[in-house]
């Protein structure tokens, strides 16, 4: 049993509003892609600093990295895990919810987008805990401060 977690980035081209984004798998596989769009980072550089952090062990209190952060950066925080019967999640108080998608079945895998709201005024941000309905046996979080434009 096993958990992957991935981050892209890209910066929007003209005429990308709408198109396909092909995903290819090797195997069998669960899996939750998540489209979170932006405006006003650099468009050379948008995101400024990117930590993960997986966790093994049974629980259903998930906590983000901490990520270094200009004070005028925004922070993303991505939360995932592995459950059978997680059918929700609980973002932390006053962290500004985006989205959350999730898939069924045994080994469903969940996840919530959420992000600071905007400037996150200080040089590190992270540590958030959000709670998944139900215990998993596998998480993945992220923090990624992005670049202001």
């Amino acid at each position: 049993e096993s958990m992957q977690s991935s981050v892209w980035v890209r910066v929007a081209q003209a005429g990308d509003a709408g198109s396909t984004v092909p995903v290819a798998s090797s195997r069998t596989t669960k899996m939750v892609a998540q489209v979170l769009v932006y405006s006003g980072t650099d468009p050379g550089a948008p995101v400024a600093a990117v930590v993960s952090v997986g966790e093994t062990g049974k629980s259903s209190a998930h906590q983000t990295p901490l990520v270094s952060t200009a004070t005028d950066s925004w922070v993303v925080s991505l939360w995932s895990n592995k459950s059978s019967s997680t059918t929700g999640w609980s973002a932390p108080t006053g962290v500004p919810t985006r989205l959350y998608l999730g898939t069924s079945g045994s080994g469903r895998v969940t996840t919530l987008a959420a992000d600071s709201g905007g400037p996150v005024g200080s040089p590190t941000y992270g540590g958030l805990t959000a709670v998944a309905s139900q215990t998993g046996s596998m998480a993945a979080m992220w923090s990624i401060a992005l670049t202001q434009g």
